[in-house]
């Protein structure tokens, strides 16, 4: 919690960017996708005030994403802004 605690002291807000699919949109790290539950509640463990979720490498569908993240993060009683990508942020081979 010592970077919100940081952050906050000065007068900032927190902003913390992940990837609801299975790695991030290089595909180099593991994402967030099954460990939805654990991610909301060490990002508000931190003092997350904002959340920036791209939806790249998820096997589900955009609207499942949104639902499984706001259910969460609406659980934790935390006030956190919530920024997603809806449509996956990433281009689809035709």
């Amino acid at each position: 919690k010592s970077f919100g605690d940081f952050y906050h002291s000065k007068g900032l807000l927190f902003g913390h960017y992940t990837d609801s699919g299975l790695t991030f949109c290089n595909g180099d790290f593991p994402a967030s996708q099954g460990y939805e539950k654990q991610d909301v509640a060490l990002f508000v463990s931190w003092g997350v005030d904002m959340i920036k979720l791209d939806d790249c490498n998820s096997t589900r569908l955009p609207e499942e994403v949104v639902a499984l993240w706001e259910h969460f993060l609406n659980a934790s009683g935390r006030p956190i802004l919530f920024s997603n990508c809806h449509n996956g942020c990433f281009l689809q081979e035709n």
